[in-house]
């Protein structure tokens, strides 16, 4: 494996293992102003971690078969064709990158509350992501 596919991997790695950390907080111990800052923070580590994920499976992509892919859904197509992730890890993949792209375009707080509550099963996602790379 190249190096910058390893820096890469390894970047996404601690940025996940940092977004696992943010969601082991109980928000039970905080004031609702605490929550909110919390709750953001953790989405914002959503957001950072599934860019990492998918550019870091871009350069995968592009080491392992000379493929060269700059659209995410595409990038996590070819991942699941090449057989690094079953059908319904494909779905989620596809399905954090548009929740991503809702929180970046559009904020309302029905869509900030129905992306929260997936967080979780998305830090699974990360984790098998990162286990069929290494």
């Amino acid at each position: 494996m190249e190096e910058l596919t390893k820096v890469k991997i390894n970047m996404f790695t601690k940025a996940v293992n940092n977004f696992t950390e943010s969601l082991k907080l109980d928000l039970d111990k905080y004031s609702e102003m605490e929550r909110d800052l919390i709750k953001n923070g953790q989405i914002q580590k959503f957001e950072f971690s599934i860019e990492l994920m998918w550019k870091t499976i871009k350069d995968y992509i592009n080491e392992k078969y000379g493929l060269d892919i700059s659209s995410p859904k595409i990038v996590i197509k070819i991942y699941f064709e090449k057989g690094h992730i079953d059908y319904d890890f494909y779905e989620k993949a596809i399905k954090a990158i548009d929740d991503r792209n809702k929180l970046s375009h559009i904020y309302k707080e029905e869509m900030f509350k129905e992306v929260y509550s997936n967080l979780k099963e998305y830090d699974i996602l990360f984790k098998k992501i990162i286990e069929n790379m290494v």
